[in-house]
């Protein structure tokens, strides 16, 4: 007899894009990891990724290996740093301005890049941080036209509680390399308030864009 088998279902098709799950956000990334030292003792996890994490002076080379500086940028806070699975990440503050680094895996590089410049890719994580009013952008910087999206992000930490914030997010990838490089500008005060271009002038202006 002869059995008769259902096609498989690719597991990756609408599969929620690994950047998504990268951005949900820096805070949150952050306060996952307290929790999960706190849960589990702390020590390994500690060690391993919190202590490191919040080292600024050791992260900042790191940073600069990505995105390249003459001097360390004023007014930019470097608050954590992750290096986990061929994944490098960095959470920064500036004014009003929480800023995500994202170095990713070159595995999926394209699908990675083209899903930034997709509006229909802009979903939550298990129905957390949604991304929604996802528009299409692009904007010139130091001569080059660079991709991305402007969208509001929800679960946005704050005082009075997790709030939606406007955002940018840009492919910033040095040309000719695989590996995605993204930057998310949102805003830390949970406004709407479109990130304008002349703001995203100014915070990459201490950096040398696509450069190594």
């Amino acid at each position: 007899m002869k059995l008769q088998t259902q096609p498989v279902r690719n597991a990756r098709s609408g599969a929620i894009p690994r950047w998504v799950i990268y951005t949900c956000s820096g805070c949150a990334l952050f306060a996952v990891l307290a929790a999960g030292g706190l849960f589990f003792g702390g020590k390994y996890i500690n060690d391993k990724f919190i202590k490191p994490g919040l080292d600024s002076e050791a992260n900042w080379p790191k940073l600069q290996s990505l995105l390249p500086f003459e001097q360390r940028p004023a007014g930019m806070d470097l608050q954590f740093a992750m290096d986990i699975a061929g994944v490098q990440m960095f959470v920064l503050q500036q004014a009003r301005l929480q800023v995500l680094v994202m170095n990713l895996p070159e595995a999926e590089g394209k699908a990675t890049k083209d899903a930034v410049t997709d509006p229909s890719s802009y979903k939550g994580l298990m129905g957390m941080g949604e991304r929604k009013n996802a528009q299409k952008m692009s904007i010139l910087l130091q001569g080059v036209d660079r991709k991305g999206m402007r969208f509001l992000q929800e679960g946005v930490p704050g005082a009075q509680g997790s709030r939606t914030g406007a955002s940018v997010i840009l492919d910033v990838s040095p040309e000719g390399t695989l590996r995605p490089l993204l930057v998310q500008l949102t805003r830390n005060d949970g406004s709407e308030e479109p990130i304008a271009d002349d703001e995203i002038h100014r915070f990459f202006e201490p950096f040398r864009v696509g450069q190594r």
